[in-house]
């Protein structure tokens, strides 16, 4: 079994169901199984797993096949973790930081909630708000040089101008 390494890149890609629907809708993945497969693929894309896969008789041996190697790398524990600390969930009913910076004015406000919440670093940060409103970047106005506490300036601006024009 051959999976399309562009479909995997595009489902990387997505951050919303509806996009990873209409993403397996154009590639022609129709079944549950294969999409599971493709999805898990797209999260361990390592080597042994798509050799596992891709050397399996059917999608859902494919998906097993792939689950394992999630596992035996210890990806679980991963995930356990950053969801323990509120990282790793994204959607906003489950996480609490999501609303709490959705109450911010300005960027002092902001700063507080994330330490709060005991997230320092800025690239963290970046994504937990590119998270909250739904997107991938927003880094578009910023030089390619810039430091990364400019680049974390700017996402906050960002953050607020969607605020403002999407209240709570």
């Amino acid at each position: 079994m051959i999976f399309a390494k562009s479909l995997i890149g595009a489902l990387r890609a997505c951050r919303r169901t509806e996009i990873i629907e209409d993403t397996f809708k154009r590639f022609g993945v129709n079944g549950k199984a294969e999409r599971i497969a493709y999805l898990l693929l797209s999260v361990d894309n390592s080597k042994k797993a798509v050799e596992e896969a891709e050397s399996s008789d059917s999608m859902l041996d494919a998906a097993y096949a792939v689950i394992l190697q999630m596992f035996l790398a210890g990806n679980w524990k991963t995930y356990e973790i950053l969801e323990t600390i509120g990282v790793f969930k994204k959607k906003k009913e489950d996480n609490p930081i999501f609303e709490e910076l959705e109450l911010c004015k300005d960027q002092e406000m902001l700063d507080n909630v994330f330490l709060k919440h005991g997230i320092k670093s800025l690239t963290d940060r970046i994504e937990i708000m590119r998270d909250c409103m739904g997107v991938l970047s927003v880094s578009a106005g910023v030089p390619k040089d810039a430091s990364i506490e400019d680049d974390y300036s700017f996402e906050c601006e960002v953050f607020l101008m969607y605020l403002n024009h999407n209240p709570v």
